[in-house]
This record gives structure tokens, C-alpha cells and sequence, in this order.
């Protein structure tokens, strides 16, 4: 008979020693892409404030010290043709809620989080530099994923991708591949 595998609990140390054995150390740069709902299962979630996402970014705030800078994608319903996106949304920057993700929509409304003024795909930063990562990413620009863009300083910054609990498939960056080769 097989076994049942045996996950660790969810905790900040769990969290903080699984962030390290991904390769993240103090000082580094990286954009998150992440699920909460495969960090740990509901019953475990559900008993903690915020449904453990403080945890999350309490983890990544110790890992990557001050001197790191941490980036989310938070990417909004306000597209004005629906054949690109939903639509129905109007931007405000403090108000308009992510859409990939409740750790990236509960993350940009925490102090010491900047969010960029691009209405269809803003982006949260906390850390060293992070006002001047999302600055100048507004709706008003001729790339939403130019080289001026915070999507150009992550590549410029020489920031790391990570995946917590999710795959590639939900690789935001890879817009602004898209993007600088022309691509459709």
C-alpha cells in the first residue's frame, strides 16, 4: 500500500527555508508569480489572517532584506476592448483589484508596496528601489512592457522569476518578449 505523502505544515520558517532552497538570498531582485490556493491546503489557510498571505510576503520580506526588491504582477479587468480582456472596470490605482491572483491583490494594498499607474497591467513592488521600479509605468506610454517600463528594468535589473505554486504557463514577463520582438 502506498504511502500518503507528508507536506510540512505552512509556516513563515517553512515559507522563508523553501524561498532559500528555491535560490533567493538577501539583496536579490525578483518578480513573483504565485497561487496561494497550492501553498497549502484550505484548512491550513483558513486559519490564519489573511488566509496566510501575510506569511507569504512576511517570508519574502526576511529572505530578501531591505536591500532586495520584490515585484508582483498585478494585472487589472479595465481593458476597453473585450476582445483583448474583460472589461467593465474603471483604473484607480488604490482601488482597482488584481486579477491573477489574491497574494498579488492583497500584496500591493500593504504599506511599504508601490504599484504602477498602468491601468490594464500594473505591477506591486516592496524593497530597495521599488518606487523607482514601477515609476513612470502609466496608461499614457506607447509599451505597456517597453524598455522604460518596469517590465525593461526587471530585465535591465537582472531580476530572478519565481513560481510559488504555479507553473511557466503563467509567466507574465514573457509580454515583453512579446513585445520587444514584435511579436502579436
Amino acid at each position: 500500500m502506498a504511502r500518503k505523502k507528508e507536506v510540512p505544515a505552512f509556516s513563515l520558517e517553512g515559507m522563508e527555508n523553501a524561498l532559500r532552497d528555491a535560490g533567493l538570498r538577501a539583496g536579490d531582485r525578483v518578480f513573483v508569480h504565485s497561487s496561494l490556493r497550492d501553498i497549502a491546503s484550505y484548512r491550513e489557510l483558513a486559519r490564519l489572517p489573511n488566509a496566510g498571505m501575510d506569511v507569504v510576503l512576511d517570508a519574502f520580506k526576511n529572505v530578501l532584506t531591505e536591500g532586495g526588491l520584490m515585484g508582483f504582477p498585478t494585472f487589472t479587468s479595465t481593458f476597453v476592448d473585450s476582445q483583448v480582456g474583460p472589461t467593465g472596470k474603471v483604473w484607480n490605482r488604490t482601488e482597482t483589484p488584481s486579477r491573477v491572483g489574491s497574494i498579488t491583490d492583497h500584496a500591493w494594498r500593504q504599506p511599504g508596496f508601490f504599484r504602477s499607474n498602468h491601468p490594464t497591467h500594473p505591477v506591486a513592488a516592496w524593497g530597495k528601489e521599488a518606487e523607482a521600479f514601477v515609476e513612470g509605468h502609466d496608461y499614457d506610454q506607447d509599451s505597456t512592457f517597453g524598455k522604460t517600463t518596469p517590465w525593461g528594468r526587471m530585465f535591465r535589473w537582472d531580476f530572478k522569476l519565481l513560481f510559488v505554486g504555479t507553473w511557466f504557463n503563467t509567466c507574465t514577463a514573457v509580454h515583453l518578449t512579446e513585445d520587444w520582438l514584435g511579436l502579436p
